[in-house]
């Protein structure tokens, strides 16, 4: 797997603007911080359980319900793909060497060695978090947009193709009823 730089992510994912944008609209008394970072203490109530943003993103039909949700999507923009960004606060300390040292570290020398060793699911900071939930950009653990329905159906139908098609045209209904039962319904 090749490791992409912050540089490449940055411009391949031009959803960002939009999606900040339209977050704006619906939340325009709330502001985004710089680092659009998932709350730490706040918990949604979703299928029974009381979930952190951390654990809603873990699993992708919690995540594409609960973020239906507009204070789910306020309270956690990284799991529902509003924003990525690593939080330009966290830390956490090598192993190797004991450095405390920022997400920047993962992407610098050996960066996918880094990345694998650091990045995986349950690979905890000096914080107890996992250092991909503080570090989401560098750790290429970002989540796609979660889309919300529009708030008016369509004007007309799709116009998608029946699964399988008939065989034959059926014919149009005659006017004036038949003297004898037709063979085919």
């Amino acid at each position: 797997k090749k490791i992409q730089t912050k540089y490449d992510r940055k411009y391949s994912k031009m959803l960002f603007p939009k999606a900040a944008i339209a977050f704006l609209a619906l939340f325009p008394h709330q502001t985004l911080s710089s680092a659009c970072l998932n709350s730490q203490t706040y918990t949604y109530n979703i299928f029974g359980q009381d979930r952190k943003c951390s654990n809603i993103r873990l699993n992708e039909t919690r995540r594409q319900a609960a973020c239906q949700v507009q204070e789910v999507r306020l309270n956690c923009p990284q799991t529902c793909g509003i924003c990525c960004e690593d939080d330009p606060d966290y830390q956490f300390e090598v192993q190797s060497t004991g450095n405390v040292v920022s997400c920047s570290w993962l992407l610098q020398r050996n960066a996918e060695k880094r990345v694998g060793k650091y990045c995986e699911p349950g690979v905890l900071g000096s914080d107890n978090k996992n250092i991909r939930n503080g570090c989401p950009d560098s750790c290429d653990f970002c989540k796609s947009l979660v889309t919300l329905p529009t708030s008016s159906p369509t004007k007309a139908p799709g116009k998608a193709p029946t699964k399988t098609p008939t065989k034959a045209p059926s014919k149009a209904p005659t006017k004036a009823p038949s003297k004898a039962p037709s063979k085919a319904p």
